[in-house]
């Protein structure tokens, strides 16, 4: 009579990855992201230390187009505009401003009866294109440390 080998801890932990990996994409789900998280703060521009201005004052757009939710079965299309004033210091890298984000959000209704939200009843009824826009204050301060005659190195940045 043989014993059975029982099954390793790590490969019962393999297999249980694996299989929620295949299987967690079988169902859909049903949320709502907000169309101002990551449209609202664009990058911004800074003098360096060895430019002859160490006051700046700096105007930017974009257009932004990208997707949200499951599978971004969303469609969100903006427009961002933003006034701005840099200032170099020795060490820092100075920066305060405002700007305007306006856009459609498109929100897709839920036709499957997989999905696995309670929230899939309420989107489906405010489903539809969404206009939205944002204000904002922004500012920031970057450390930075100077390399060679044509470069620096933005060591540590804060922006809010």
């Amino acid at each position: 009579m043989s014993a059975k080998k029982p099954v390793s801890c790590m490969k019962r932990i393999i297999l249980c990855s694996l299989i929620a990996l295949l299987f967690s994409a079988c169902v859909e789900r049903a949320y709502y992201v907000s169309p101002g998280y990551g449209n609202a703060m664009p990058y911004h521009t800074l003098p360096l230390k060895k430019d002859s201005l160490k006051r700046s004052l700096y105007m930017n757009g974009s257009i932004l187009a990208g997707g949200a939710n499951d599978r971004t079965r969303d469609a969100q299309y903006a427009l961002n505009a933003n006034l701005y004033e840099a200032n170099t210091f020795n060490w820092i890298r100075l920066w305060y401003g405002g700007g305007l984000t306006m856009g459609n959000y498109s929100v897709k209704p839920y036709d499957s009866i997989e999905v696995s939200a309670p929230f899939a009843a309420y989107i489906n009824s405010v489903a539809g294109g969404k206009f939205f826009g944002s204000l904002n204050q922004n500012a920031g301060v970057a450390f930075a440390i100077p390399l060679g005659r044509r470069s620096e190195w933005r060591i540590l940045g804060i922006q809010a």
